[in-house]
């Protein structure tokens, strides 16, 4: 009985570790995306602003 709760305990921290491992993964992947999505909002408001511009200056 003894061993059996010893490989659990062991497999459930192993589990434990896997899963901060993925967690750190995920969170880094998330930071990724969020500089990659303000870019592509710079760039979409950027290239709206410049349409603007033109329809109103242009004579």
């Amino acid at each position: 009985m003894e061993g059996r709760m010893s490989r659990l305990e062991g497999a459930y921290e192993q589990m434990s570790a896997r899963m901060d491992s993925i967690d750190a993964r995920l969170q880094a992947l998330d930071v990724k995306i969020d500089s990659k999505f303000n870019l592509l909002v710079v760039l979409i408001a950027t290239s709206w602003v410049t349409i603007i511009a033109t329809v109103l200056f242009h004579h």
